[in-house]
């Protein structure tokens, strides 16, 4: 396969003042477009995690909870069943596979999503982050069309639930967010 020859090893990458999770999360995003880049129009780049119990989930979206080395990772297994895994960065391995895709199909991107995407201002206080931050969830349950981003929508909602727990009107958007799945997302 001529995507094969694309795995070259990626070059070190520094950053700083991020968490192990936002750093783990941008480093994948980047391997994932400098492979996606050098494919040919009918390969594509897929990622995969590989559960303690043998499963293989086929990874569709990765997100990352701010300030924190906790992953999310959203993608189908072997039956075609939704799954999300939230795993800590330490010892973590995901793998990339160059696949072909059918000429009559479109290569899919993996996506890439943080919890809560916009840094906080070193100087707001966080009674003056909660609103802006409570706004931005609010439009992520309200625009949440597709499952993974109904998933990455109640995971954002249940962690600022966890932190808000009187927050009525996010636990009722919450309760909104359908349960069943649309096909082919």
């Amino acid at each position: 396969m001529d995507g094969m020859q694309n795995f070259n090893l990626p070059q070190p990458v520094q950053v700083t003042d991020t968490t192990s999770a936002e750093d783990f999360h941008r480093k994948l995003r980047m391997r994932e477009s400098a492979l996606h880049d050098a494919l040919e129009e009918n390969e594509t780049v897929t990622m995969e995690l590989h559960t303690s119990a043998g499963e293989i989930i086929r990874v569709q979206d990765v997100g990352y909870y701010q300030d924190t080395d906790t992953l999310a990772f959203q993608g189908f297994d072997g039956a075609n069943n939704l799954c999300q895994i939230i795993a800590k960065v330490q010892g973590l391995q995901v793998l990339f596979r160059v696949i072909r895709v059918a000429e009559d199909q479109a290569p899919k991107r993996i996506g890439f999503y943080a919890e809560d995407p916009q840094p906080v201002q070193a100087e707001q206080t966080e009674e003056g982050d909660a609103p802006s931050r409570r706004q931005e969830l609010m439009d992520l349950m309200t625009s949440a069309g597709t499952p993974t981003q109904v998933a990455v929508a109640r995971a954002a909602a249940d962690s600022w639930l966890a932190n808000h727990p009187s927050d009525g009107d996010v636990r009722a958007a919450r309760d909104q967010l359908p349960d069943v799945y649309p096909a082919g997302d």
